[in-house]
């Protein structure tokens, strides 16, 4: 029970730290002012854009290289620690691999949404869950691949 309980804070956290970042950066438009003093401030301008990009960066480095430790608790019954452990080894000379593969599978689930919309809207919901299903079976079998692979 303890492993499904980690499995879901790692979920939580990987879900919701960029928009806790993009609301710390929200708190920082309004501490200094709200936008009509950032507007006044180029250099505040440049900060805060710098610190979107590294939040971005961060975020996306930490979901590449934690981003299996979910699917290693559940499918492969592993401690939260190891699951964190073997991601992190699993992605070791793969990152930029994996972030060809995101990128692919973004443009995917774009196209499909799309395609749904096209459907006269009627398609944009079933078409959102073809996708997100696509994206999670296919991660899986990413994960599985790559688990074979550093046995």
């Amino acid at each position: 029970m303890l492993r499904y309980v980690g499995s879901i804070i790692v979920t939580v956290v990987i879900v919701l730290g960029p928009a806790v970042l993009l609301g710390l950066v929200g708190l920082l438009v309004y501490v200094t002012g709200g936008y009509e003093a950032i507007m006044a401030s180029t250099g505040l301008i440049a900060l805060v854009v710098a610190a979107i990009i590294g939040a971005f960066v961060a975020i996306m480095y930490l979901a590449i290289r934690f981003g299996f430790a979910v699917y290693l608790v559940i499918d492969k019954n592993t401690s939260v620690v190891e699951a964190f452990s073997t991601s992190s080894k699993m992605t070791d000379g793969v990152k930029w691999k994996l972030i060809g593969l995101g990128l692919v599978q973004v443009l995917l689930v774009i196209g499909i949404i799309i395609a749904g919309l096209i459907c006269l809207i009627v398609g944009v919901i079933p078409a959102y869950f073809i996708a997100i299903a696509w994206m999670v079976f296919s991660d899986i079998f990413i994960m599985r691949k790559l688990y074979e692979a550093n046995k």
